[in-house]
């Protein structure tokens, strides 16, 4: 299995998971990173916001997740695939990210 590295580097061009101007926990990006990279579930509070499911992300959340939803919706909505988030269907068939042809023959 290649490594979220390998992801980072073959999309660099596209701003997925460019996590600059965000102030999201890094156990969260990286649950979301893997979600999208390898439809590895990320526990409650992730499959709620991914699923679009506030009642249950908010009561799912910590603390410190409660106080970067703003963030983690933000960078979710901009930096990740869009058929991997936004309802149950969605999140039920998302399968992962293949990555580019040219950058699996470029290793």
């Amino acid at each position: 299995m290649r490594g979220l590295e390998d992801y980072y580097k073959a999309y660099k061009w596209s701003m997925l998971f460019d996590d600059e101007c965000f102030d999201i926990p890094k156990r969260t990006k990286r649950a979301l990173d893997k979600w999208a990279c390898w439809a590895e579930p990320g526990g409650d509070f992730i499959t709620a916001v991914l699923r679009n499911d506030l009642m249950k992300a908010i009561s799912r959340a910590d603390l410190e997740n409660q106080e970067a939803i703003m963030d983690i919706v933000i960078y979710i909505y901009n930096r990740l695939p869009k058929d991997c988030w936004g309802s149950e269907e969605a999140v039920e068939s998302w399968e992962g990210l293949e990555i580019p042809e040219q950058d699996l023959q470029n290793k």
